[in-house]
């Protein structure tokens, strides 16, 4: 939804044809859903990415999800309860 905090993991490229490793490395990107103009963080771990999440979405008062391979799962949700 509109508003909500996504941590997403996204591959990071590669910029060696022929890497030491095969093993995919990933990084987590904070951005906050469908704001086009929000600053996107970028961590190279989950635990600071979620912590930036959670900060973030505590202080707009909104949700904090993951995104893995198209899949949500709900970190926290600090919307205001009627």
């Amino acid at each position: 939804m509109a508003g909500d905090v996504v941590v997403a993991r996204e591959r990071v490229p590669r910029v060696n044809p022929n890497p030491m490793s095969r093993v995919p490395q990933w990084h987590y990107r904070v951005s906050i859903h469908a704001e086009p103009a929000c600053e996107r963080r970028v961590f190279h771990g989950f635990m600071h990415a979620a912590a930036a999440a959670d900060q973030l979405a505590a202080e707009l008062r909104s949700r904090a999800m993951f995104v893995e391979d198209g899949i949500l799962s709900l970190l926290a949700d600090y919307r205001p309860q009627p």
